[in-house]
C-alpha cells in the first residue's frame, strides 16, 4: 500500500488541481460579484449538485455494483445504455428540482429563470454521466483519468472561460456553466471508448425494460444516500435561501468550500486504493483488514492535518482567499471543519462500502444525519443564519461519523468469522 502511495503522485497532483480548481471558481465568483450575486450563483451550484444527486434515481452510485457484474459477462458495454438511462431519468427529475430557480430572485426575468431551470437539468445531468464513466476508469484501474473526467475537465473549462470573459451576474455564471459542462461530457463520452465498447449494433441505447425494472428498485438505497448527503451539504439551497438571507448564503458556502479540502486526501486515498476496493469480496479476509486498515488510518492522519489550519485560523483564511467581507464566517468555517473531520476518513471506504452491497444500511445512517440536520436547521437558521446551518451540519455529520465506525467495525467482524 505504501509502494502504490509513494507512486500516486501524477494522480496526486490532479486531484489537488481539482479541487484547487474548485475553489478557485469560488474565489472568482466572491471576487466578481456583488455578495449577493455570489450567494445566487451559489443557490445556482447548490441546486444542481443536489439535483444531480437526487435526479440520477440512485443509478450513478449504483454503478459501482453493476460495473463489476458486467465485466464479469463480458458485456461492458451495457456500461453505455447504464449511463444513457441515467441521463434520460435526471433531466425531468433535476428540472423540477430546480424550479426553485423561478421565484429565487424577484428581480430576475421569467425568460432568465426559465433559463436558469434548464441550464441545472443539463449540468446535472452532464455531472451523472461523468460520475458514471468515472466509476468505470476507477475499476478499469484508470485512475489519473478518473480524476480528470469526474471534476477536472470542467472545472478547468469553467475558468478558463469565467477568466476570458469576466461576468457580472448569477445568470451569466450559468451560462458559463452549461458550456463548460457540455463540453466536458462529450470528452467524456469520446474517452469512455477506451475501456468501453459502443454499444452492438441493433441493440438499444438504453437497457431492456426487464433490466431497467431490476436496476432501479435496486438503486434506490443509493438514491437515499445520495440525496440526503446532498441534504446535509447543501443545506445553503435547502434552508438557508428560504429562512435567511442570500448573503448567509454566501457565507456558508464559502466556508463549506473550505472544508471541501477535508476530502481531498480521503477521497485521494480511495482513489489509489480503488481498484482493490472494488474487488475487495475476491480475495482473502485477511488482506481487506489489512487494506481497510491502512487505508482509514491514512485518510484519518491526513485529514487530521488539513482540518487543524482551518479550525485555529478561519477568519484569516477566509479573508485571504474570498475577501474582507467574508470574514465574520470564519466560526461557521470552524465548526464545519471539525463536521467533516468525523466523517472524511470514510471517503476512501465508500467503494467497498457499496461493492459490498452495504447500500441499505448507508442510506439509513446518512437518513440519521439528515434529519439531525433538518431538525436543527429549521430551529437554528433564522435566528442564527450561516452559524445555525453550520451547528446543523456539524451534529449530522457527527451522527454519521458514528454510523460509518460501526459499519466498519461490523465488517472486521464478519472477515474473522
Amino acid at each position: 500500500m505504501k509502494a502504490r502511495l509513494a507512486g500516486g503522485a501524477p494522480l496526486l497532483a490532479a486531484y489537488a488541481a481539482s479541487k484547487a480548481m474548485q475553489l478557485a471558481i469560488a474565489v472568482l465568483l466572491a471576487r466578481l460579484l456583488s455578495k449577493g450575486e455570489a450567494g445566487s450563483a451559489f443557490y445556482l451550484v447548490g441546486l444542481i449538485s443536489f439535483a444531480q444527486s437526487v435526479g440520477s434515481l440512485g443509478l450513478d452510485g449504483f454503478a459501482a455494483y453493476v460495473l463489476p457484474r458486467f465485466r464479469r459477462s463480458d458485456a461492458l458495454w451495457k456500461m453505455r445504455q447504464y449511463a444513457a438511462l441515467a441521463v434520460q431519468v435526471s433531466l425531468p427529475v433535476a428540472a423540477l428540482i430546480a424550479a426553485g430557480l423561478v421565484f429565487e430572485r424577484a428581480e430576475r426575468t421569467w425568460g432568465q429563470s426559465i433559463a436558469l431551470l434548464c441550464i441545472a437539468a443539463v449540468c446535472s445531468a452532464s455531472m451523472i454521466y461523468r460520475r458514471i464513466a468515472r466509476t468505470a476508469f476507477l475499476s478499469g484501474a484508470q485512475r489519473l483519468r478518473a480524476v480528470v473526467h469526474d471534476a477536472a475537465a470542467v472545472n478547468g473549462l469553467t475558468i478558463a472561460i469565467l477568466l476570458i470573459a469576466p461576468i457580472s451576474t448569477a445568470f451569466a455564471f450559468g451560462v458559463v456553466l452549461l458550456g463548460a459542462n457540455l463540453l466536458a461530457a462529450l470528452w467524456a463520452h469520446r474517452d469512455l471508448g477506451r475501456i468501453v465498447a459502443a454499444v452492438p449494433n441493433g441493440r438499444s441505447m438504453l437497457p431492456h425494460r426487464r433490466v431497467r425494472r431490476a436496476i432501479m428498485p435496486m438503486a434506490l438505497p443509493s438514491l437515499v444516500s445520495q440525496g440526503l448527503a446532498q441534504a446535509i451539504n447543501r443545506v445553503d439551497v435547502l434552508l438557508l435561501a428560504p429562512l435567511s438571507t442570500i448573503d448567509q448564503v454566501a457565507d456558508f458556502s464559502v466556508a463549506i468550500r473550505i472544508t471541501f479540502f477535508l476530502q481531498i486526501v480521503p477521497e485521494l486515498v480511495g482513489l489509489i486504493a480503488g481498484p482493490r476496493l472494488l474487488r475487495v469480496g475476491e480475495g482473502n479476509p485477511a488482506q481487506h483488514r489489512q487494506l481497510a486498515r491502512v487505508v482509514l488510518r491514512a485518510s484519518a492522519g491526513l485529514s487530521l492535518a488539513i482540518a487543524l489550519p482551518l479550525t485555529v485560523f478561519p477568519g484569516l483564511l477566509l479573508t485571504g482567499v474570498f475577501g474582507p467581507e467574508y470574514r465574520q464566517a470564519g466560526g461557521v468555517l470552524a465548526v464545519l471543519a471539525v463536521g467533516k473531520l468525523l466523517t472524511a476518513p470514510f471517503n476512501a471506504l465508500m467503494p467497498m462500502f457499496v461493492t459490498l452491497g452495504h447500500n441499505r444500511r448507508i442510506a439509513r445512517i446518512v437518513a440519521v444525519g439528515a434529519a439531525i440536520n433538518l431538525a436543527v436547521g429549521f430551529a437554528l437558521i433564522p435566528t442564527y443564519g450561516a452559524m445555525g446551518a453550520a451547528v446543523g451540519t456539524a451534529m449530522a455529520l457527527a451522527a454519521m461519523g458514528i454510523g460509518y465506525w460501526r459499519l466498519y467495525r461490523s465488517l472486521f467482524a464478519e472477515w474473522r468469522a
